[in-house]
């Protein structure tokens, strides 16, 4: 149709369309092609209404000079970058890989993600395999698997096992967390079979490993794999989430099968070596065990008194703790069905008796914030806030000072709810921390900015989905650079491109246009359009590689990436992955190092590289305000 006008009414119609549609009706064919790169005065109206420092710093009147230097040509491969930059090319050209496996069939419950931002990987296991497989997520976004282990260890004496649950441990490079059970025949069953020289002592072992769950930590190095292990009773539970620091500190959601009961509890393992548990040298772990949550709510133990119910009764309404995870060190989080963002968390402390060191959670706290923006209607709004996922680093000495002073800011993204019920808000949130050049590390730590008391909301996510509680909820990722973040909801995928240095800084950046912001009185918004992806596929994990531009998910039907860069065509790839053929890494005992017992005063207080000198008070601050 638009080849049936005047290349005048093209032009005109080109440059009253937005950008996305712009630069698709571009590339449809030849003479649209010819029409839109050479029309001057379209290309710098776009340049114009769009962010970035190529767009409006050379379409600026102030800088004609600049814009006259530049051809047309090279004004319209400027356009085209920027456009690729902020996602305004559509989510037509996207493309698409789904990853096979010989045919193997992906069990996603027991899969997991490292979120690390160098250490991005996903831990595959498969039904009916008992090994899992590490996949690595390079700067290419391809995934590959680098090696194999068997989960069903020798030492064990079991015909067949089940992987349930994997994790990545927070604190300890390569180490993960697997929790197996036996699926074999019961013991009555077996023992007629069983030769005449089956010896007691591997009787007693088979039996012990029969029943109950068992928990693996598996250390990869570069020759062998150090392995220990920890027994768990049954008594009827299933597991749903699974969270490590160490090897010898955990914590696990369970669920009684029939969904009578569920509890979260956090465990305390050490080294048995008055009993010498040893299994053909492979550590036995024992521990203590505290139970923070229940159906009840959530139980705290201060130092010096004995566990009671916090003040949050309504999550006893809530159900069993679907997700959990580690921050900072001694904070626990927990996230119930349908949730995006975590809901509560716990300050972890340790407790010293006659019989070794037991965890308790001394507070407990619900995940709620006020932001500062007086004159908006947001600070009506109470916000979830998640760990920032992007900060910067300043240092400027101040007019009446000497000693130089050091400013970090945080960005996080959170989801703000009417406390009466209503439509929820999606946007960033910054929060900003000084202290004393000479104590900062100058070292970002993500997780410790999550402690900051106080927020103000510097975006929008226009666009964001509506999550029902009823559904898996939505998932959150961010991209290793900040550059994207993505909301996934049912089959339904969500990006945002963004400039988390230029939005950081709120009302001081002109980086966007007044097009692109919501500007009352003194607030300054601005505004991020998504991209819509349908990923014909349900997600259930989501993260970004360590390329801003490629998104992996674990769906219901497999592996898929998703590629948003510039040199995308709408391809539609399957890639198999060979997994009989992976590499099998081999194994040997894993002495556990010993950690020191930080107090929860240690835990909590913001270290010197982001904190400063009044990093402790800011911290409890912090607490106290997310307590309702």
């Amino acid at each position: 149709m638009l080849l049936d006008l005047p290349p005048e009414l093209v032009q005109l119609v080109l440059k009253h369309c937005c950008t996305s549609a712009y630069i698709q009706a571009a590339f449809s064919c030849r003479t649209l092609y010819r029409i839109a790169s050479s029309s001057r005065d379209v290309i710098l109206h776009h340049l114009k209404t769009n962010p970035g420092p190529g767009f409006r710093m050379q379409a600026d009147q102030k800088s004609k000079d600049n814009t006259e230097r530049l051809t047309t040509r090279e004004l319209f491969l400027l356009l085209r970058r920027g456009a690729s930059e902020h996602l305004l090319n559509g989510s037509v050209d996207f493309d698409r890989t789904m990853y096979t496996f010989n045919g193997k069939i992906i069990d996603n419950p027991a899969c997991s993600m490292n979120y690390a931002k160098d250490r991005k990987a996903i831990l595959l296991v498969f039904k009916d395999d008992e090994r899992i497989y590490h996949c690595p997520t390079g700067a290419n976004g391809k995934v590959r698997i680098e090696n194999a282990q068997t989960c069903k260890l020798p030492v064990l004496n079991l015909d067949r096992i089940r992987i349930i649950k994997t994790t990545y441990a927070t604190d300890t490079e390569d180490l993960v967390g697997v929790i197996i059970k036996n699926e074999e025949s019961t013991l009555e069953d077996d023992d007629g079979e069983a030769p005449p020289f089956f010896n007691e002592e591997l009787q007693r072992e088979k039996q012990r490993y029969r029943t109950g769950y068992l928990l693996l930590f598996l250390e990869e190095t570069q020759k062998i794999t150090r392995v220990a292990l920890c027994q768990l009773p049954d008594d009827g539970y299933k597991v749903n989430a699974l969270a490590a620091k160490f090897a010898h500190e955990f914590a696990i959601s369970w669920e009684k099968i029939d969904g009578s009961d569920h509890m979260v509890s956090v465990y305390r393992a050490w080294l048995d070596d008055y009993k010498g548990r040893f299994t053909h040298g492979v550590p036995d772990l024992q521990y203590s065990e505290t139970a923070v949550v229940n159906k009840e709510g959530l139980w705290v133990q201060p130092r010096s008194g004995v566990a009671q119910l916090s003040q949050h009764r309504e999550v006893a309404g809530l159900g069993p703790v679907a997700e959990l995870r580690y921050n900072d060190r001694n904070q626990l989080l927990h996230s119930h069905r349908g949730s995006t963002i975590f809901s509560y968390y716990h300050n972890l402390s340790f407790l010293r008796g006659e019989h070794g060191t037991t965890i308790v959670g001394n507070s407990a706290h619900r995940n709620y914030a006020r932001i500062m923006n007086d004159q908006s209607d947001l600070s009506l709004l109470y916000f979830t806030v998640d760990i920032p996922f992007f900060a910067t680093h300043e240092t400027y000495t101040p007019l009446d000072g000497d000693n130089d002073i050091c400013r970090w800011r945080y960005l996080s993204y959170a989801i703000g709810t009417p406390r009466s019920g209503g439509k929820a808000v999606a946007c960033l949130l910054k929060a900003q921390s000084e202290c004393r050049a000479i104590t900062c590390m100058h070292e970002t730590n993500l997780e410790r900015g999550r402690r900051l008391p106080s927020w103000e909301a510097v975006a929008m996510l226009c666009g964001h989905p509506e999550l029902s509680p009823s559904t898996i909820g939505g998932i959150f990722a961010a991209s290793p650079n900040g550059t994207r973040v993505a909301v996934s909801n049912w089959n339904t995928l969500y990006v945002w491109a963004l400039n988390p240095g230029e939005v950081i800084l709120g009302r001081e950046s002109s980086y966007y246009p007044r097009t692109w912001c919501l500007e009352e009185d003194d607030e300054k918004l601005t505004e991020l359009r998504p991209v819509v992806i349908h990923m014909e596929a349900v997600c259930f994990k989501l993260m970004f590689t360590e390329n801003d531009d490629v998104i992996v998910g674990l769906t219901d039907r497999g592996l898929m990436t998703w590629d948003l860069g510039p040199q995308t065509r709408r391809r539609r790839d399957t890639l198999n992955l060979d997994t009989e053929n992976a590499p099998i890494v081999g194994y040997g005992p894993r002495i556990p190092e010993l950690h020191t017992d930080y107090s929860s005063e240690g835990g909590s207080e913001a270290g010197e590289e982001d904190a400063g000198d009044d990093s402790a008070d800011e911290s409890e601050e912090a607490d106290d305000m997310a307590v309702d």
